[in-house]
């Protein structure tokens, strides 16, 4: 199968605290962009581009921990490690969203006054209702309920490790695609310590 995407882990040497990422670019070339973020110095609102420009680069090290297949897994691979964790780096929950950003009590009031100017104006609010009708019946809509719908669905599914290529996944199905043999032949092997193909281990990720 073709790799979508990957998740990594930054971890600073020095302090122990840590960032978890996605890329959808390789993980080396992720890891430049970070740096060269923090040689600019002009987006010191991150925390780790902050720490990098603290501490130095060399006082980081950069892991690629999982690679996903589609966009779902991506996300729901991001949301999991960040759950377990906690990496103090990161100001969202993952998923390629922005939940867990803390906005303060000033910026919610002036966002709150500013909407309602806006919707008290009646030519602006019939724009608005009419692109959102639009939306909500475009293949795209559709396309982000089935993807939301698949985060959801990957998160409970069993995660499943191979020792023997140090790889992991976050389904039985993904791991059957990419050692290309049948879901029942990966939950046999799983369930009765055999190998698959005579050389492949799976076994079961604590959740």
């Amino acid at each position: 199968m073709t790799r979508y995407g990957s998740i990594y882990v930054v971890t600073n040497t020095v302090t122990g605290e840590q960032y978890v990422g996605q890329t959808r670019q390789k993980a080396a070339r992720r890891w430049k962009t970070h740096i060269n973020t923090a040689n600019s110095q002009a987006t010191q609102k991150y925390k780790l581009t902050k720490a990098i420009i603290e501490h130095g680069k060399e006082s980081f090290k950069f892991v690629e921990v999982f690679s996903a297949f589609d966009a779902a897994t991506l996300n729901a691979a991001e949301i999991k490690f960040i759950e377990e964790l906690s990496p103090v780096y990161n100001i969202t929950k993952g998923g390629a969203g922005h939940r867990g950003v803390v906005t303060s009590v000033e910026t919610c009031k002036a966002r709150s006054e500013r909407l309602k100017r806006q919707w008290a104006n009646t030519d602006w609010r019939a724009t608005q209702i009419e692109k959102l009708k639009q939306l909500s019946n475009s293949p795209e809509a559709t396309q982000r309920g089935k993807c939301v719908a698949a985060i959801g669905s990957a998160a409970r599914a069993k995660h499943v490790f191979c020792p023997e290529i140090n790889c992991s996944f976050l389904s039985v199905s993904h791991a059957a695609k990419y050692l290309n043999v049948s879901h029942t032949g990966v939950r046999y092997a799983l369930r009765n310590g055999s190998k698959i193909k005579d050389k492949f281990t799976i076994l079961e990720v604590a959740n």
